[in-house]
């Protein structure tokens, strides 16, 4: 082997090792973030599910499509015993993410070669979009790797058996979308890679047969039809409690809504992707259309769809929303790179890599290191660390509890649903204490009548501070993140 082939094997050597390390770094600290409400919901749907037949479905009463329910019932089955169950949800995101990077190296071989492939997943697992969104029990990490297996056999038989579709694959491809839509249905704004692949192959062909579009396009069609006619049920029976949040029942606001999300959708890609992945993303995109390099328009055509159907749709719209292009940002980057590395040696091009991802590395350091200070969207934090669905204070909850129960068996009434009553019960130490989740607590038009014993307490979340005459006497105030908010423990008189 000539020399400059081994300093090139050598150079793969370097970014594969980086790729191995990034892995490594995300499954530390995984419980440095406080839970979220929407991880409680989750992980409590994962245990309900799975306990009997009956359960199967009923996360969808909760608004929540059932296929990340039943995997975090699974794994609660299976290693619940020995592990937290949030660090344990928590690392089934990430490897549901580390999944997915391997599909995103699969895709990228099968667009150019390993180089690229590689290239693209360091660029996918360096991204603080994903890297920190897949460190909580969210449903996007699922739904998209789910998705991206889908798009690989997809673009893997397409390249070895254009024009054809085997039974299997068929089957295969259809599976995953199945799952990938019943984990969550804004999957359905993925789904456009496909007409988009087909018509950018159409149209970059030298024959322009539409016979041969139509026979191409027709059976991933069908799967996509018998795969979305399966779920019609599940959909129905979880969006006709979402009416109210459709944008089209109020047409009038559509416009303002998607001016609205398309700016959020610019502040948060500059806070999550950084501004030196981005330049690099709009260069490759550049540097393609002006060599002519038709191979990968399809990647920043189908990202502009994302980002339109998501501005458009979205009525409440949070940056984990953006989830999804992580991959198509990934591949634009790793094409500028590699085409960089094919002109000019490994001294140069590797620390040209390493320099415009070092700023992404810093916000995914700090993100393990110390999430609260980490260059986040503010909305995340607020989410996440100072608002009422934060979990910060929940340490401090459970610490009295268990103080307070040390000699005598206690009830400890929490609002219903909302709070974080069940997180309480299995995620922390309360010593001698029963958790007892109470309508009661949510309505604050009426006076509070609990069973007159002793031993009872209550901890409000949501609204810490009661109506007034309620007998309650404060015994401790646990503040969030700014100490604007805080949850509170009262000894019910």
């Amino acid at each position: 082997m000539s020399s400059p082939a081994k300093f090139q094997e050598k150079g793969l050597y370097l970014l594969i090792f980086v790729m191995f390390l990034l892995i490594f770094v995300r499954f530390i600290n995984l419980n440095k973030i406080p839970i979220f409400i929407d991880e409680q919901a989750h992980l409590r749907m994962g245990e309900v599910s799975l306990n009997g037949f009956g359960n199967l479905f009923s996360s969808l009463s909760y608004r929540i499509f059932p296929v990340v329910p039943w995997i975090l019932g699974i794994s609660q089955i299976l290693f619940g015993n020995v592990v937290n169950y949030l660090v344990l949800g928590r690392a089934f995101m990430v490897i549901a993410d580390i999944l997915s990077a391997l599909f995103v190296y699969m895709i990228g071989k099968e667009i150019f070669d390993r180089k690229y492939g590689i290239l693209a997943a360091i660029v996918y697992l360096s991204l603080p979009l994903n890297f920190f969104h897949s460190r909580l029990v969210l449903l996007e990490p699922i739904t998209f790797m789910f998705f991206i297996g889908a798009l690989y056999f997809f673009i893997k038989n397409r390249s070895k058996n254009y024009g054809k579709l085997p039974l299997a694959q068929s089957g295969l491809i259809g599976s995953f979308l199945a799952l990938s839509f019943l984990s969550k249905p804004t999957a359905l704004v993925l789904f456009t890679a496909f007409p988009i692949i087909f018509i950018n192959s159409w149209v970059n062909t030298k024959t322009k047969s539409i016979a041969q579009i139509a026979k191409d396009l027709l059976p991933i069609l069908l799967i996509v039809c018998v795969g979305l006619a399966i779920t019609i049920p599940v959909t129905f029976s979880v969006w006709s409690k979402f009416s109210d949040l459709l944008v089209w029942n109020n047409p009038a606001s559509i416009l303002p809504i998607f001016k609205k999300n398309l700016w959020l959708t610019w502040w948060w890609l500059k806070a999550y992707i950084t501004m030196p992945i981005i330049a690099l993303s709009l260069l490759a995109t550049i540097f393609s259309l002006l060599s002519k390099m038709w191979r990968i328009s399809w990647i920043y055509l189908w990202f502009g769809a994302i980002v339109i159907l998501n501005s458009l749709l979205a009525i409440f719209f949070f940056p984990r929303h953006l989830y999804f292009l992580a991959f198509p940002i990934s591949l634009l980057t790793a094409y500028i790179l590699y085409e960089l590395s094919k002109r000019t040696s490994q001294f140069i091009w590797i620390p040209f890599i390493f320099f415009f991802l070092v700023i992404a590395w810093k916000v995914d350091f700090q993100i393990v290191a110390n999430p609260q200070i980490a260059p986040i969207a503010l909305e995340d934090k607020q989410q996440f660390f100072e608002d009422w669905t934060s979990g910060v204070g929940l340490d401090g909850v459970s610490s009295q509890l268990q103080k307070i129960s040390r000699d005598k068996k206690i009830l400890v009434f929490t609002e219903a649903d909302e709070s974080f009553g069940w997180a309480l019960t299995h995620l922390y130490n309360i010593g001698n204490t029963t958790i007892i989740e109470s309508e009661m607590l949510n309505d604050r038009r009426s006076m509070l009548n609990l069973p007159k014993k002793d031993n009872i307490y209550v901890v409000l979340n949501r609204e810490p501070d009661p109506p007034q005459g309620w007998p309650l006497e404060l015994v401790g105030a646990y503040p969030k993140h700014t100490e604007r908010r805080y949850i509170k423990i009262y000894k019910y008189q």
